[in-house]
Order: C-alpha cells, then structure tokens, then sequence
C-alpha cells in the first residue's frame, strides 16, 4: 500500500509542473503539450517531441523508427523487427523521440510520458494527465488525450 502511495504522490508530481509561459500574440502559435504517468497502456500517433520515462518493465514500440531520431539513455533490451519498429524491453530509464508521424505502443508496466508538439494518445489502465491545461485520469477503457 505504501508503495501504492508513493506511485500516487510521484504521478501527480509530475503531472502538476507549470505548462509552458504563454507566447506574446505576434509569436507563432503554441506547441500542444502533455504528461501523463500511470500503470497500463498507451497507444499514441504524434509529430514534436515525445519523452517516455520507463521503469524496468513493459514493452515500448516505435513504429518505422528509422524515419525518426530516438535517444536511448539507461539499460535494457532492445532491438528491431523486419518492419522496422523499434522494440524497447525491460527499459530503466528514458527513451527520447523527435519527428514527425510518431507512432506505436507502450504495455504492461509503469510509464511517465512528457509530450510537445502535436499528438493524440490513448491512455488505458491507472494514472494521471493533464494536457494544455487539462488534467484527467486514465481509465481501463482507454481515455483518450490530444494535445
């Protein structure tokens, strides 16, 4: 339970950060931005910069990686299919993804996910977002986020 908790206050520590100050009026418009934490699933499509935090379990694929640039810093097992994906096992640490036309999946494990640009996400299982402002909870279902 105490574990539980920790997971709790961490998740909404890290959905509550400020979003990014406001740009003056002659400024291009403002990039979308998301976070999200939890326990479950997340399907996404996007074009920016997606950051994923992950905790040592779970699957995280890209689809088409080549066409995209990925940074990797912790340890884990990864390789890539026939099709070009990239899959990311039993990862500790965080996976960075710039480009356009990003996709794939993340499952079975704990994720912290941080968003800018433009994307969609489907969130399915227990945790926390919040996205251009708006802050909601994951449901086993699927919630689904744009930013």
């Amino acid at each position: 339970m105490k574990s539980f908790l920790t997971l709790l206050v961490a998740l909404a520590a890290l959905i509550t950060d400020s979003a990014p100050p406001a740009q003056a009026q002659s400024a291009p418009p403002q990039v979308g931005h998301m976070r999200a934490a939890g326990v479950g699933e997340v399907h996404f499509k996007a074009a920016g910069r997606l950051e994923f935090r992950l905790h040592d379990k779970g699957v995280l694929i890209i689809r088409d990686a080549a066409n995209h640039q990925v940074k990797l810093v912790g340890q884990g097992k990864v390789h890539t299919t026939t099709e070009g994906d990239l899959v990311i096992q039993s990862f500790k640490g965080k996976v960075i993804v710039k480009g356009k036309g990003i996709s794939g999946v993340f499952s079975k494990g704990r994720i912290g996910i941080i968003a800018d640009g433009k994307g969609q996400a489907m969130l399915k299982g227990k945790g926390l977002f919040k996205a251009n402002g708006v802050a909601g909870k994951w449901s086993k279902a699927g919630t689904p986020v744009s930013w």
